[in-house]
């Protein structure tokens, strides 16, 4: 196994987010939710975006386990942790986090690439806490580094939902959920398809707290077969 794959619970490097525009700095720093944010100690604005999510499907139960993919600075993982009470989140990236929690366990690596090992080593965990197998859901506000072209930027993050959904039906129990972002280019309808066939409820969400010229909405597929 690599072995930088280790579940952490400690995470200390802050690392102070890059901004590629003075234009979208201006934007940021007036974003309702950015002030929001900071007063209610969020890492990031996403957060609300799972709070809403949250509020209208109640996916995350207290013992739940969740695998969330792409986790850093770890906006969605506080959110998560909001909700644990016996439960244990698996936060994965290849980024370091920002957020240390007791229901956190940080696996620094590779998803796609290190899928194998990655699922291991949380079976291994759970195994020791419960002596079974079980993760309820697998979360995604993963994007890819964005280009100019809309057009490919949305190539880019179906991949990343195709490779979170495989890796959902690898580890989720029956019943389980998923929740992936993604950004509207043509591909979406057929990616609810193939979801549907594995999930009994597939629906598109826009939460309010997402940008009002931004082209993501989220997936919420829930039940698993």
């Amino acid at each position: 196994m690599n072995s930088k794959l280790k579940v952490s619970k400690l995470n200390n490097l802050k690392k102070p987010l890059s901004h590629k525009s003075q234009e979208w700095v201006r934007r940021h720093l007036n974003d309702p939710f950015v002030k929001q944010a900071r007063k209610d100690g969020y890492i990031s604005r996403a957060a609300y975006k799972l709070v809403e999510v949250q509020s209208k499907y109640r996916i995350i139960q207290s013992n739940h386990n969740v695998v969330e993919l792409g986790s850093a600075p770890g906006g969605w993982t506080q959110v998560i942790t909001n909700f644990l009470n016996e439960g244990q989140v698996f936060a994965i990236d290849l980024q370091e986090m920002e957020f240390a929690h007791n229901k956190l366990n940080f696996i620094h690596g590779d998803f796609i690439e290190e899928e194998n090992q990655i699922i291991e080593l949380i079976n291994e965990k759970i195994t020791k806490i419960e002596g079974d197998r079980k993760i309820h859901g697998v979360l995604s506000d993963m994007a890819p580094s964005a280009c100019g072209d809309k057009q490919i930027n949305h190539w880019r993050i179906m991949n990343l939902c195709h490779a979170s959904f495989e890796f959902a039906k690898k580890v989720l129990i029956k019943n389980g959920y998923f929740v992936t972002k993604i950004f509207m280019g043509g591909e979406e309808k057929d990616f609810l398809n193939e979801l549907k066939k594995y999930f009994r409820s597939v629906n598109f969400f826009k939460p309010e707290s997402s940008r009002k010229d931004s082209t993501e909405i989220y997936i919420i597929a829930k039940n698993s077969l």
